[in-house]
Protein backbone atom coordinates (compact mmCIF):
# COMPACT_ATOMS: atom_id res chain seq x y z
CA UNK A 1 0.00 0.00 0.00
CA UNK A 2 1.29 3.41 -0.81
CA UNK A 3 0.69 5.90 1.95
CA UNK A 4 1.06 9.65 2.17
CA UNK A 5 1.53 10.81 5.77
CA UNK A 6 1.82 12.63 8.13
CA UNK A 7 0.55 16.00 7.06
CA UNK A 8 -2.28 18.01 8.55
CA UNK A 9 -4.16 18.00 5.26
CA UNK A 10 -3.22 14.76 3.54
CA UNK A 11 -5.05 11.45 3.01
CA UNK A 12 -3.64 7.96 2.69
CA UNK A 13 -3.29 6.31 -0.70
CA UNK A 14 -3.48 2.52 -0.84
CA UNK A 15 -2.60 -0.15 -3.40
CA UNK A 16 -1.75 -3.82 -2.96
CA UNK A 17 0.68 -6.48 -4.15
CA UNK A 18 -0.33 -10.01 -5.14
CA UNK A 19 1.11 -13.28 -3.86
CA UNK A 20 1.26 -16.87 -5.15
CA UNK A 21 -1.25 -18.60 -7.43
CA UNK A 22 -4.65 -19.09 -5.81
CA UNK A 23 -4.23 -16.06 -3.55
CA UNK A 24 -5.20 -12.49 -4.23
CA UNK A 25 -5.07 -9.35 -2.11
CA UNK A 26 -7.08 -6.21 -2.77
CA UNK A 27 -7.66 -2.85 -1.13
CA UNK A 28 -11.20 -1.47 -0.82
CA UNK A 29 -10.34 2.00 -2.10
CA UNK A 30 -7.57 4.49 -2.66
CA UNK A 31 -7.75 6.57 0.49
CA UNK A 32 -7.80 6.21 4.23
CA UNK A 33 -7.90 8.91 6.86
CA UNK A 34 -5.01 10.25 8.88
CA UNK A 35 -5.29 12.71 11.72
CA UNK A 36 -2.14 14.54 12.79
CA UNK A 37 -1.47 15.32 16.41
CA UNK A 38 1.34 16.87 18.38
CA UNK A 39 3.45 13.69 18.54
CA UNK A 40 2.02 11.35 15.87
CA UNK A 41 -0.36 10.90 12.98
CA UNK A 42 -2.79 7.99 13.08
CA UNK A 43 -5.72 6.64 11.17
CA UNK A 44 -6.92 3.71 9.10
CA UNK A 45 -6.18 2.50 5.62
CA UNK A 46 -8.98 1.12 3.47
CA UNK A 47 -10.25 -2.44 3.80
CA UNK A 48 -7.80 -5.21 2.84
CA UNK A 49 -9.18 -8.52 1.50
CA UNK A 50 -7.30 -11.77 0.95
CA UNK A 51 -9.09 -14.40 -1.12
CA UNK A 52 -7.82 -17.98 -1.30
CA UNK A 53 -9.13 -20.03 -4.26
CA UNK A 54 -8.30 -23.19 -6.13
CA UNK A 55 -7.79 -25.52 -3.19
CA UNK A 56 -9.01 -29.10 -3.35
CA UNK A 57 -10.95 -30.97 -0.69
CA UNK A 58 -8.49 -32.17 1.93
CA UNK A 59 -5.73 -29.80 0.75
CA UNK A 60 -5.77 -26.62 2.84
CA UNK A 61 -4.58 -23.33 1.40
CA UNK A 62 -2.44 -21.71 4.10
CA UNK A 63 -1.30 -18.12 3.68
CA UNK A 64 0.49 -15.28 5.45
CA UNK A 65 -0.04 -11.53 4.89
CA UNK A 66 3.02 -9.39 5.55
CA UNK A 67 3.33 -5.61 5.96
CA UNK A 68 6.42 -3.45 5.54
CA UNK A 69 7.22 0.24 5.30
CA UNK A 70 9.73 2.58 3.79
CA UNK A 71 11.01 5.64 5.61
CA UNK A 72 8.71 8.67 5.29
CA UNK A 73 10.64 11.41 3.54
CA UNK A 74 9.76 15.10 3.70
CA UNK A 75 11.26 18.32 2.40
CA UNK A 76 13.38 18.85 5.51
CA UNK A 77 13.95 15.41 6.95
CA UNK A 78 13.01 11.75 7.29
CA UNK A 79 10.76 9.85 9.66
CA UNK A 80 12.26 6.35 9.95
CA UNK A 81 10.16 3.27 9.18
CA UNK A 82 10.76 2.15 12.77
CA UNK A 83 8.36 4.97 13.77
CA UNK A 84 5.52 3.35 11.77
CA UNK A 85 3.16 0.91 13.51
CA UNK A 86 0.52 -1.31 11.89
CA UNK A 87 -2.42 -3.14 13.44
CA UNK A 88 -4.79 -5.45 11.55
CA UNK A 89 -8.15 -4.56 13.12
CA UNK A 90 -11.77 -5.59 12.52
CA UNK A 91 -10.80 -8.98 11.03
CA UNK A 92 -13.80 -10.70 9.41
CA UNK A 93 -14.53 -13.85 7.40
CA UNK A 94 -14.14 -17.54 8.21
CA UNK A 95 -11.76 -16.98 11.10
CA UNK A 96 -11.05 -20.59 12.10
CA UNK A 97 -7.28 -20.94 11.82
CA UNK A 98 -6.74 -17.18 11.45
CA UNK A 99 -4.30 -15.25 13.58
CA UNK A 100 -3.29 -11.63 13.68
CA UNK A 101 -0.37 -10.04 15.42
CA UNK A 102 -0.63 -7.14 17.84
CA UNK A 103 0.42 -3.62 16.95
CA UNK A 104 4.01 -3.69 15.75
CA UNK A 105 6.58 -1.43 14.18
CA UNK A 106 7.48 -1.92 10.52
CA UNK A 107 11.26 -1.45 10.59
CA UNK A 108 11.36 -4.93 9.00
CA UNK A 109 8.57 -6.86 7.20
CA UNK A 110 6.13 -8.32 9.74
CA UNK A 111 3.37 -10.93 9.56
CA UNK A 112 0.06 -9.14 10.19
CA UNK A 113 -2.52 -11.89 9.46
CA UNK A 114 -2.05 -15.61 8.84
CA UNK A 115 -4.55 -18.34 7.91
CA UNK A 116 -4.14 -22.11 8.12
CA UNK A 117 -6.55 -24.64 6.67
CA UNK A 118 -8.67 -22.29 4.56
CA UNK A 119 -12.01 -23.55 3.28
CA UNK A 120 -12.37 -25.12 -0.17
CA UNK A 121 -13.14 -23.96 -2.86
CA UNK A 122 -12.59 -20.34 -1.78
CA UNK A 123 -12.79 -17.91 1.11
CA UNK A 124 -12.09 -14.28 1.87
CA UNK A 125 -10.67 -12.73 5.05
CA UNK A 126 -10.82 -8.94 5.47
CA UNK A 127 -9.35 -6.42 7.88
CA UNK A 128 -8.88 -2.70 8.34
CA UNK A 129 -5.26 -1.65 8.87
CA UNK A 130 -4.71 0.92 11.61
CA UNK A 131 -1.56 2.96 10.97
CA UNK A 132 0.37 5.25 13.29
CA UNK A 133 3.43 7.33 12.44
CA UNK A 134 5.30 8.78 15.43
CA UNK A 135 7.14 12.02 14.81
CA UNK A 136 10.75 11.98 15.96
CA UNK A 137 11.70 14.83 18.30
CA UNK A 138 12.18 18.04 16.34
CA UNK A 139 10.65 16.80 13.05
CA UNK A 140 9.90 19.85 10.90
CA UNK A 141 6.32 20.48 9.80
CA UNK A 142 5.64 19.28 6.27
CA UNK A 143 4.32 16.50 4.08
CA UNK A 144 6.12 13.19 4.47
CA UNK A 145 5.67 10.37 1.96
CA UNK A 146 6.36 6.68 2.39
CA UNK A 147 5.11 3.32 1.17
CA UNK A 148 3.32 0.68 3.20
CA UNK A 149 3.33 -2.65 1.33
CA UNK A 150 1.02 -5.52 2.24
CA UNK A 151 1.59 -8.80 0.39
CA UNK A 152 0.29 -12.35 0.69
CA UNK A 153 2.05 -15.66 0.11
Amino acid sequence: MTTTAPSARTGLIATAAQGRAGLSITVGGRYGTIVPGAERASGTLTLVSVTATGGVVGSPVDWTATASSTDFVGPNGTIPKSAVTYTASAIAGNLGGSTSTPTQTLETPKTVVARTGSVWPSETITWTPALRVDYPGGAPVGTYRGTITVSVA
